[in-house]
């Protein structure tokens, strides 16, 4: 509301009350009249030079105004009164106006909020369009590319996709390794490795030329390096191990005791039977360790083979207490961890 709308509002309250309290405005003709009043109070006080003062009782001038009833427009209660209107009227008017203020400033901040909800579905609308693009695309491609055998399919399997029957299998196979046998490896993905790794593991064996070191029947066997033959590692205790352990598989024999041995070389020893532990079962006794005779019976009667290395740390009690447990046993004359090895393997062999 304009400072012209205020006043005029302010105009009509004030109006208002005074015509409640009875007060009547100034106007141009009350001066206009109180003039009139002071020319006739100048010819009633030229009266007595042509006719004298009227008589009492008679009628007043017709140009005197009248007498009023109501309070004077100069009266200090009805100025306080109107006063205090006024007070209370403005305090309404800037309370009204203040409201009005907080009206327009809520109103603004919805109009705010609402441009930015518009904003987010303009926003959200693009979104969808890019995906529903995206999905129209991805849709075309794999509608124009060729259907992918399952994963996992093992290659047999996709040898007969081809078009070959059983007998042609390995034909084939053989073929494509020798022509193309690094394309080959390098196209195919192994889904369940475990399995893939045991069977190469088992049939094949990296081996050098020394003779000792001969690869298992049905084996593939490529000779390497002797660093990196996997039956010695270029060493020939570790030959001489695997020839042992053949013979004892060789044998039959699923548990095996050797009594005797420095430290050193019982250490030696079970480095070497680590990885080969589930072929059978290799117990490293020190030789003089004294052990009760029901324990030596027991670990004598539960083993195939006991074997005492006689020129090592061996005391004389503690083999005699295995010979005496009526078990299988072997001497063996050598020293040496790889003499004692290749003893032993000879002396199974048939």
């Amino acid at each position: 509301m304009g400072r012209d709308g205020e006043r005029l509002v302010g105009k009509a309250l004030l109006e208002a009350m005074m015509a409640e309290e009875g007060v009547t405005p100034l106007r141009g003709r009350g001066r206009a009249a109180r003039g009139g009043a002071g020319r006739r109070s100048g010819a009633a006080r030229a009266g007595p030079a042509t006719g004298g003062t009227a008589p009492r009782g008679a009628p007043a001038p017709q140009g005197a105004p009248a007498p009023r009833d109501g309070p004077s427009l100069h009266s200090a209660p009805s100025f306080a009164a109107l006063g205090e209107r006024v007070e209370g009227l403005t305090a309404r008017l800037a309370d009204t106006a203040s409201r009005l203020a907080e009206s327009e400033a809520a109103l603004a901040a919805s109009e705010a909020a609402l441009a930015a909800c518009e904003a987010k579905l303009v926003a959200s609308d693009a979104a969808r369009d890019a995906l529903d693009a995206e999905r129209r695309s991805l849709h075309r491609r794999l509608s124009s590319e060729p259907v992918q055998p399952a994963a996992g399919a093992s290659l047999a399997a996709l040898l007969r996709d081809r078009g070959l029957r059983e007998g042609e299998l390995e034909e084939a196979l053989l073929g494509l390794l020798a022509e193309r046998g690094v394309g080959l490896a390098e196209a195919l993905t192994v889904a369940a490795a475990a399995p893939v790794q045991r069977l190469l593991a088992e049939a094949i064996v990296l081996r050098c030329a020394a003779g000792g070191c001969a690869a298992p029947a049905g084996a593939v066997s490529l000779t390497v390096a002797p660093e990196r033959c996997e039956v010695c590692g270029g060493s020939d205790i570790a030959r001489a191990f695997s020839a042992f352990a053949d013979a004892c598989r060789a044998g039959g024999l699923s548990r095996v005791v050797i009594v005797g041995g420095s430290p050193s070389y019982r250490k030696q020893l079970q480095a070497l039977y680590e990885p080969i532990r589930h072929d059978f079962s290799l117990a490293l006794i020190s030789g003089t360790s004294r052990k009760s005779e029901r324990r030596v019976r027991g670990a004598a009667r539960s083993s195939d083979l006991v074997i005492l290395w006689a020129s090592t740390l061996l005391a004389h009690a503690t083999s005699n207490a295995y010979e005496a447990a009526n078990a299988r046993t072997l001497t063996v004359p050598h020293r040496g961890i790889g003499s004692m090895l290749r003893f032993v393997a000879d002396s199974l062999t048939p």
